[in-house]
């Protein structure tokens, strides 16, 4: 099957457009994530008064290293999604 020229744009733009709807997707889930943590903390942790609490990301990262894996999904979900979105056009 010889390779056109059309043919390698329209594969690099499905590929650019997949990776472009999954940064999107990790910049929302990134967004959602941290409001959704200052939400929970700033409700959940009622210090002592006269005390002063402090969140420390660095520590959680590290004690915890699943929160580097968790934006993985909605990078990979995003690119699948375009993917399928845009492979299902060209087919119909």
């Amino acid at each position: 099957m010889p390779h056109t020229l059309a043919g390698d744009y329209y594969a690099s733009m499905i590929f650019l457009k997949c990776i472009l709807a999954g940064s999107l997707f990790l910049v929302g889930f990134v967004i959602l994530f941290v409001l959704g943590g200052i939400v929970m903390v700033s409700v959940l942790v009622k210090p002592p008064e006269g005390t002063v609490v402090g969140i420390d990301p660095v520590s959680m990262a590290r004690s915890y290293p699943m929160l580097w894996a968790m934006p993985v999904l909605p990078f990979l979900l995003g690119c699948l999604w375009e993917y399928r979105r845009l492979g299902s056009r060209k087919a119909g």
